[in-house]
């Protein structure tokens, strides 16, 4: 009986034995390892395994980098706002924005999945109403054209960037600035005439000449200083002791705040082209003369190319 006994507890003894072996050795459900291995194009991106065990399986993921990470085209896709298939291939162009403290004064703009600018500013910017890619300088080849919208108070400005591809990678053409960062205007002249109220306005690289008659600007504000004598008198005094006296070939007027104020898609003798528009004044904003309209391209080097000019006078002054 007692030999039963101790084989009875020998036998138990292994059954508990096993039990704890199978439990030693049993997975653990849902946990994750994961290790990376380098991939071998162009942009080494990283590739993840990642092992999933379950209760009664072992499965292995492959899952590629680009879907997650921060600048791949599914980043962007998730992250960017779209703006259009401009190069009409089927695939979405984005823009990105950041900046500090939630101010969007820097963004990314996403061409056929790659960040090919970035473009960054003194104060919140969006990107404008018009991207477009077309030739612009007659090479057979299209540009990318990017107008921007930076906010600013009291008058209009449009920002814009013309990118041509070239080496491998996407360059800016020629932009014109002024010394304010936000102003970026063409480098336009307003200058006294021959006459007593000839105004004379002119661009570097065009030799076109457009006279404007400052004498129904001089007699709009005669008139209303004889209303309101106070109010008006800084303006006609402007009038009669500067510019009415002034030499041939002074400057008599300036472009208006904060520089182009518009950018559109046109054209020129059939060819198309930017048309850009800003403002001419006198004495001050109070005083807007009227509205510049340049046409321009680009050379096959990149520099602007101004083909023509147009005025469009303020209204009020019955010109």
């Amino acid at each position: 009986m007692k030999k039963y006994r101790q084989l009875f507890f020998a036998f138990i003894t292994v059954l508990l034995l096993a039990a704890a072996a199978l439990l030693m050795t049993r997975p653990k459900p849902f946990e994750k390892k994961t290790g990376g291995i380098g991939d071998t194009d162009e942009k080494e991106q990283q590739k993840y395994i990642v092992e999933s065990y379950g209760e009664n399986d072992a499965s292995i993921e492959n899952t590629d980098d680009s879907e997650q990470s921060h600048g791949s085209a599914k980043w962007y896709e998730k992250n960017g706002e779209p703006i259009g298939d401009i190069d009409g291939n089927g695939q979405q162009e984005y823009v990105v924005y950041s900046g500090e403290d939630g101010a969007n004064t820097h963004f990314d703009f996403i061409f056929n999945g790659e960040k090919i600018y970035e473009h960054d500013d003194e104060c919140v910017v969006e990107l404008g109403d018009l991207a477009a890619y077309i030739d612009l300088n007659e090479d057979g080849e299209e540009e990318i054209l990017l107008t921007m919208t930076p906010h600013v108070n009291s008058m209009p400005l449009m920002e814009y960037a013309v990118l041509k591809k070239k080496d491998g990678g996407w360059q800016k053409l020629e932009l014109y600035k002024g010394e304010d960062g936000l102003n970026n205007s063409f480098p336009i002249s307003v200058t006294k005439g021959a006459d007593t109220f000839d105004a004379v306005i002119s661009c570097e690289g065009s030799e076109k000449q457009i006279h404007i008659d400052l004498e129904p600007v001089y007699s709009y504000w005669k008139t209303l200083a004889k209303e309101d004598e106070e109010g008006y008198a800084q303006i006609c005094n402007y009038y009669d002791m500067e510019v009415l006296a002034m030499a041939e070939g002074a400057c008599c007027g300036v472009t208006c705040d904060w520089g182009i104020w518009d950018i559109e898609l046109n054209s020129f003798h059939g060819k198309p082209c930017l048309k850009a528009e800003q403002g001419i004044e006198g004495f001050g904003k109070e005083d807007f003369w009227g509205s510049l309209y340049l046409y321009f391209d680009y050379d096959k080097a990149g520099k602007i190319r101004v083909l023509d000019m147009e005025f469009e006078p303020n209204d009020c002054y019955n010109f």
